[in-house]
């Protein structure tokens, strides 16, 4: 059914870090900033020209467009002055405008990281979270409730967006930061914040299965929920999320399909999918993709010749009756140096740093084979002459797919169709080959130029019989097919 089928356009940005290491900062602290950019107009700009070059992106505002900042909106969260926060505050408003005029804030979420938090082995906690919480309620005093500096743990908490196709979970896990504790370097989620996020949970979930079932599951984080050998830091460890492997357990339960953090710096894409050999539970619910955002706006950037800072562009299509989705993120890196060193900041420019398509979905998507099939003999050679005709009608050169969820508006699947050649022999190569799926479908026609595989991709609502018209050297063409299913 064509409503069940949704998508999501997701703007990623993390670790911004204004104060003294930002990047549109002066290089020294009695240094005019006159000339300087405005990090928050460049990518608003980014923004709208990407998705307005890019299809695949969706085609907002019919695909929901929403904005997710991954924590360390500041450097040091100071209670004297609030600078940095006002600067984040403004930043936020200035990306979520783009193709919205309108700067609806619903479509903006936002988490707390290490950053965010005052710093001070001997405050409370409620004087840790009064800037944060300040800087909070401002920035949503008409989109959502206020959270007082005494009560951080609501931090945590679900936003319904079911009518629009999705449902965010933002999750404090920066919440028992404080200098001195054992919380100084990781993230931690304690057993009542996961408790009353399991509620929430349970209670949308009770209130309207069919739409929550159906919806994009997104949640977001600062700290990295899984301990990966590429985060770990001299001196650091790993300092992941305390707790997180009850989160991760919480956020499968509730099929969630995308997690994405910050912290580290480090941009990088991983599924997490353990089959735990102890369990006897069906494996149902989709693997977890965590999206690791690098950082926005920080001097501070990992080792590697290609670092830069960047954000991400997602796009998340969810086929709840298959089971599967599809994940594309493109990560936009902000170039700021050449080969002579430093650029001026009028000369900087983002550009495609990677481009990642992730299909995810469960162990058991593929049809088990429910009993033994019999044993007969080989078929003698006369008896196989239909099999051989094939072959030789179309040379040894076999037409194969692979099904996903399509990327295009309104359209379930993508059919990715190319030519696998049984034999090596140049001569019983194609020379051009042209895909057909009927009336309803524009033709793809491709050649040995264009692509040695005659690979061409078709999107459709319902299964379809898929024609290779295969054209030789010597002017001889042959059929061959194959079926695209819906899974």
């Amino acid at each position: 059914m064509p409503h069940r089928l949704r998508q999501v356009n997701i703007v990623h940005v993390s670790d911004v870090h204004f104060g003294r290491n930002h990047i549109c900062a002066p290089d020294a602290p009695d240094w005019a900033n006159v000339g300087l950019p405005d990090l928050g107009v460049m990518i608003q700009h980014d923004i709208e020209q990407r998705l307005a070059a890019n299809p695949e992106l969706g085609r907002p505002p019919t695909t929901p467009l929403i904005f997710a900042a991954t924590g360390d909106l500041t450097e040091t969260a100071s209670v004297e002055d609030e600078t940095e926060f006002e600067r984040a505050e403004a930043f936020l408003r200035r990306i979520s405008r783009a193709r919205r005029p309108d700067n609806d804030l619903r479509s903006l979420f936002v988490v707390p990281g290490n950053h965010d938090v005052v710093f001070n082995e001997t405050s409370s906690a409620e004087r840790r979270w009064q800037p944060y919480c300040r800087f909070y309620n401002r920035l949503f005093a008409d989109a959502r409730a206020a959270v007082s500096e005494g009560n951080a743990h609501a931090l945590t908490q679900l936003h319904d967006r079911t009518a629009d196709g999705y449902v965010v979970a933002e999750v404090n896990s920066a919440f028992y930061v404080a200098r001195g504790s054992a919380d100084a370097e990781r993230g931690q989620i304690d057993n009542r914040a996961l408790e009353q996020l399991g509620a929430q949970l349970e209670e949308l979930r009770r209130r309207t299965p069919e739409t929550f079932e159906s919806a994009v599951r997104i949640a977001l984080m600062h700290h990295h929920p899984v301990l990966m050998p590429s985060l770990v830091e001299p001196g650091r460890g790993y300092d992941a999320i305390a707790n997180g492997h009850r989160l991760l357990r919480l956020l499968q339960e509730f099929g969630f399909h995308l997690i994405l953090h910050g912290h580290k710096h480090y941009p990088q894409t991983f599924s997490y999918d353990p089959d735990y050999a102890w369990s006897t539970k069906p494996r149902t619910p989709p693997p977890l993709l965590i999206v690791a955002g690098g950082s926005a706006g920080s001097s501070g950037l990992p080792d590697g010749t290609r670092r830069a800072n960047s954000y991400n562009l997602i796009t998340i299509k969810w086929h709840p009756d298959a089971g599967h989705a599809r994940v594309q993120v493109r990560t936009r890196g902000l170039q700021r140096t050449d080969e002579e060193g430093a650029m001026a900041p009028d000369q900087w420019h983002w550009t495609d740093y990677a481009f990642k398509d992730r299909l995810v979905r469960p162990f058991d998507s593929l049809p088990a084979t429910v009993g033994e099939a019999t044993v007969l003999p080989p078929i003698g050679s006369a008896d196989d002459r239909d099999r051989r005709a094939v072959y030789e009608s179309t040379r040894g050169n076999m037409a194969v797919a692979e099904v996903f969820p399509s990327m295009c508006e309104g359209q379930a699947y993508e059919a990715r169709v190319w030519i696998v050649p049984h034999s090596r022999n140049p001569e019983n190569v194609p020379v051009e080959v042209t895909w057909n799926a009927g009336p309803k479908f524009e033709r793809r026609r491709v050649t040995a130029t264009d692509d040695p595989k005659f690979c061409a991709t078709l999107s459709y609502w319902g299964s379809m019989l898929v024609e290779a018209r295969l054209k030789f050297c010597d002017g001889q063409s042959a059929s061959a097919f194959v079926y695209a299913r819906i899974p």
